[in-house]
């Protein structure tokens, strides 16, 4: 879903919109199989992208460079960390966990971004403002976390934070149960929100042209 998203998007042998959907479906099955090794940096994927499309195509009709697959393997493997990237710039973290989905299973759990702010001030309430605001695919939420005993703040799809509210999560904390049919869903339109949240954040706050501030706190408990 995600691969195949920012491979359609980008076209490189510009096929659309001519071409049927699943045009570039054994080219995604491909990316997403090399995607699952954790260790894989965006400079080998380019190169298997780049090679991939050349043989397959040739060079005739595949005229993109081994820098423009780098760029969308950057895209295809930064996407977990863009909201944390996105926020660095508003304030310094005092804790993170960047990654927003696990990259090697998409359905592991719901995408979600949790985080403490050194310093706040009011900017959790600004913050709160400016997701509310947000139209995507999903509704998201910001909050403070609800088992959390250092002020750690959530922001996750509405519909994950109802079902964290329930009776039933704080017997089994399931969430995959809870949401039943709505799970993958909810996994693949809060993937897809997130580039665009990143630009809402971005753009509500004015932050183009900021900085970010990355300390060296990349894991920790709630």
């Amino acid at each position: 879903m995600l691969v195949k998203k920012i491979i359609d998007e980008w076209d490189p042998i510009d096929l659309f919109p001519y071409a049927p959907e699943d045009e570039y479906e054994e080219e995604v099955k491909q990316i997403e199989e090399c995607t699952r090794n954790a260790s894989l940096d965006k400079h080998n994927l380019a190169k298997e992208i780049y090679t991939m499309f050349r043989g397959k195509f040739g060079s005739d009709i595949f005229t993109e460079s081994l820098e423009s697959c780098t760029n969308i393997a950057n895209k295809i493997l930064e996407l977990p960390h863009f909201i944390g990237y996105t926020l660095s710039k508003l304030r310094t973290y005092e804790w993170v966990r960047y990654n927003m989905f696990a990259r090697e299973d998409l359905y592991h759990h719901t995408p979600g971004f949790y985080f403490r702010f050194f310093n706040p001030g009011k900017v959790y309430n600004e913050l709160a403002t400016c997701i509310d605001a947000f139209q995507g695919e999903l509704q998201w939420k910001l909050y403070l976390g609800l088992e959390t005993r250092n002020q750690n703040y959530s922001l996750e799809p509405y519909e994950v934070y109802q079902a964290r509210l329930t009776d039933e999560y704080k017997k089994n904390y399931n969430l995959k149960r809870i949401l039943g049919d709505k799970y993958n869903e909810i996994c693949e339109k809060g993937i897809t929100d997130i580039p665009s949240l990143s630009d809402h954040i971005e753009d509500w706050f004015n932050l183009e042209n900021k900085k970010p501030i990355f300390p060296d706190c990349d894991s920790g408990k709630i």
